[in-house]
């Protein structure tokens, strides 16, 4: 029996590899599953990518306050530093580290991350999207009553983008990089100093 010119045309709704998602029988995803799925992905990966970087930061603050501090007991201040000064330096770097840690990672913890700033992220990475993902997110995000067509249009047009590219890579961690350099060189100028300064070793110095 020859087909119809309506099943020749017709087009399966799910068309985008279901990679996320093993458990299930099926190999595809609805297109707004998928969106909303590398959605969620940017999201989370922003979010702990933003926590780690001010965790990196926090941990080289502490690092290099201290290496000042050995030099200047060492090498600056005559005798070191008194137990007034010490005691007010400990409670300087303790306020700072702990202001530091609920401000940059507590309350982004506690937090979610913008689907509009997840989505221009990806945007930014990927120009073959075209605003798609904005204008979806956007529209979304308006609360309006979008037509069936338009929607289903922009879903497709953004799944199938993002179907060709990894979401991962278009989360910026540069700063991340840099703070994780800037703590390595500093533990390992501590570490070098605490071996070869005739001084008394960074961890005798009494803090």
């Amino acid at each position: 029996m020859p087909a119809t010119a309506e099943q020749n045309t017709a087009v399966p709704k799910t068309a985008v590899p279901k990679t996320a998602r093993p458990q299930a029988s099926s190999g595809y995803v609805e297109f707004d599953e998928y969106v909303d799925f590398q959605l969620e992905k940017t999201r989370n990966s922003i979010k702990w990518t933003d926590i780690v970087t001010a965790v990196a930061v926090v941990a080289a603050f502490v690092v290099g306050y201290l290496l000042l501090f050995a030099v200047a007991d060492h090498w600056l201040i005559p005798g070191g530093f008194g137990h007034t000064a010490r005691f007010v330096m400990v409670g300087g770097l303790l306020v700072a580290t702990a202001g530091w840690l609920v401000w940059k990672v507590l309350l982004p913890y506690l937090k979610q991350v913008s689907g509009l700033y997840a989505a221009q992220m990806i945007e930014s990475s990927e120009p073959g999207l075209k605003s798609t993902l904005l204008n979806l997110v956007d529209l979304r995000n308006a609360g309006r009553e979008i037509p069936q067509e338009i929607r289903g249009s922009l879903e497709k047009r953004a799944a199938q983008a993002l179907s060709h590219m990894d979401v991962d890579q278009a989360v910026d961690r540069r700063p991340l990089m840099r703070a994780a350099y800037v703590l390595l060189g500093l533990v390992v100028f501590a570490c070098l100093y605490s071996v070869f300064s005739p001084k008394s070793k960074i961890g005798r110095a009494h803090v």
